[in-house]
């Protein structure tokens, strides 16, 4: 269905910000903001990998972007 998740490792959740926002982030900055649980990566139980869902990781970024872009209309 087309409301099915589509996972991303952190490769792969990288390279989306960086398309979607415009964002160059390194894999090193990426991991850390999983480890450090900025961003909601949760590990798949079968293989132990880190993966995050698209549609959440653009959901945080686009609330990032909304709220400095409110903050900056004052």
């Amino acid at each position: 269905s087309g409301d099915a998740m589509k996972l991303l490792n952190i490769v792969e959740a990288r390279d989306f910000v960086e398309a979607q926002f415009g964002l160059p982030i390194t894999i090193t900055q990426m991991t850390r903001a999983a480890q450090d649980r900025r961003l909601p990566f949760f590990k798949e139980p079968i293989t132990g990998r880190l993966r995050i869902d698209r549609g959440e990781l653009e959901m945080v970024y686009q609330k990032k972007r909304n709220a400095a872009l409110r903050g900056s209309k004052r």
